[in-house]
């Protein structure tokens, strides 16, 4: 049976590289989809899609409860224990379904309500649209849930195919066919629930059983380093909702379908970091108890190549932001152009955060990263009120900036601290 670090020694190189091309070919349809909204669809749904994705990117995380973490953290730990794993991960997709489902009733109950508080305001559009995003999450978790099974085991090829084909051919489907945003939402999430339930069954052909007792154990052991993740994965979601969402009720929806474009566009060029953060989790839990010194040569090189790209990307998207207005969306977009130059300056810190965050997840049981983000959380909290003072969005822009470059400088200290440090991963 192959180890951990057999696999990687392996494998590594040539899984960074497929996840960044599945990575890399998603992100560039899902551009597409923003055009669709704007063109196939209308102005007014272009703005809807945009300001939805933020919904979708703020809430899913909370609903996963920081298992996403736990569960490629857990295979790295008892890599080699099939059972161990197995039984994990069954807790684990049991917690998550129950939660979404949970989420689902909860906004089928009280769907006025929710989607006031959601969406800022009631209308037929945003009441159909909450009620079928809250059905799309149940699909949306089992792909994460799903996905985070497939890093941990080192199956990249799995993992990259899986998200390629939920968040980008589904929905790809979905634009080329029909015309209307709530539509496209149900086509998707009735889609994705569909697909998850046939891998389901798929991996679990040798059987799945559980006794409730083991169950009970395996919940409570990933419950507990997830649940201390859920304070910072709520402060990190607010973090990439918040822009949007607060320039959507000052400003107007206009400008939050603007703030999330260009927090779209920060993505695009976190791809290659994400496609990094992705594959390392379960393989620095692994190494950072056997080979801490190698490591610690590996991400420095990491660092330091992620930096010099970051600056780089930063300045070709700079120099090609009109091409891109055009491309993906239309001219008419071009007034804004001055707020979506200024929001690249959070594209290196942006990279460096993602870089080191998944080995400070491996390394401790406590939730640092939660700990850094909350801060960073604040800060751009202050920046926001500023704005919202003086009436000027550009306050909003550089709490972006400003919260990303602490956050960045922060996990960048605790991994300088844990690799001077002789205390082993806890």
């Amino acid at each position: 049976m192959k180890t951990i670090i057999e696999v990687s020694g392996k494998r590594i190189i040539i899984s960074y590289i497929i996840t960044f091309i599945f990575s890399i070919l998603g992100a560039l349809i899902n551009f597409w989809f923003f055009r669709a909204a704007l063109i196939h669809i209308n102005e007014e749904s272009f703005y809807y899609y945009s300001y939805a994705r933020r919904v979708i990117s703020f809430i899913s995380p909370v609903l996963l409860l920081g298992l996403g973490i736990a569960i490629p953290r857990s295979i790295g730990l008892y890599f080699n224990d099939y059972e161990k794993v197995k039984k994990m991960f069954i807790s684990a997709l049991s917690i998550i379904l129950v939660v979404s489902a949970l989420w689902y009733i909860i906004n089928l109950c009280f769907n006025n309500w929710m989607t006031f508080i959601i969406w800022g305001d009631i209308n037929p559009i945003s009441i159909k649209l909450n009620k079928t995003i809250s059905l799309y999450f149940i699909g949306l978790n089992l792909t994460a849930c799903l996905h985070s099974y497939f890093r941990g085991k080192i199956k990249v090829f799995y993992a990259g195919l899986l998200e390629l084909i939920a968040l980008t051919i589904i929905p790809l489907v979905a634009f080329l066919y029909l015309t209307d945003l709530v539509k496209i939402y149900n086509f998707i999430s009735l889609s994705l629930i569909i697909l998850n339930i046939f891998i389901i069954i798929g991996i679990s052909k040798n059987g799945f059983k559980i006794s409730f007792s083991e169950f009970a154990k395996e919940s409570k052991k990933i419950l507990g380093y997830g649940l201390m993740r859920v304070p910072g994965d709520i402060a990190f979601a607010l973090l990439i909702f918040l822009p949007a969402f607060i320039a959507s009720k000052k400003y107007g929806l206009e400008y939050a379908g603007i703030i999330g474009f260009g927090m779209a566009l920060i993505t695009l060029a976190n791809l290659p970091a994400t496609a990094i953060s992705f594959v390392s989790l379960s393989r620095f839990t692994h190494i950072l108890k056997t080979n801490k010194s190698e490591l610690k040569k590996e991400i420095t090189y990491i660092v330091l190549g992620s930096f010099v790209y970051g600056i780089i990307a930063s300045f070709i998207l700079y120099l090609s932001i009109d091409y891109f207005v055009t491309l993906f969306l239309n001219d008419s977009i071009l007034e804004y152009i001055d707020i979506l130059k200024l929001m690249l300056w959070a594209i290196t810190p942006y990279i460096i955060f993602t870089i080191v965050r998944s080995l400070i997840d491996a390394a401790y049981k406590k939730p640092y990263n939660s700990y850094n983000i909350i801060i960073s959380t604040i800060i751009f909290l202050v920046f926001s009120l500023f704005s919202l003072k003086y009436d000027n969005i550009s306050g909003i822009i550089y709490g972006i900036i400003f919260s990303y470059t602490v956050l960045a400088v922060l996990s960048l200290l605790k991994t300088i601290k844990l690799f001077k440090s002789e205390e082993s991963i806890s």
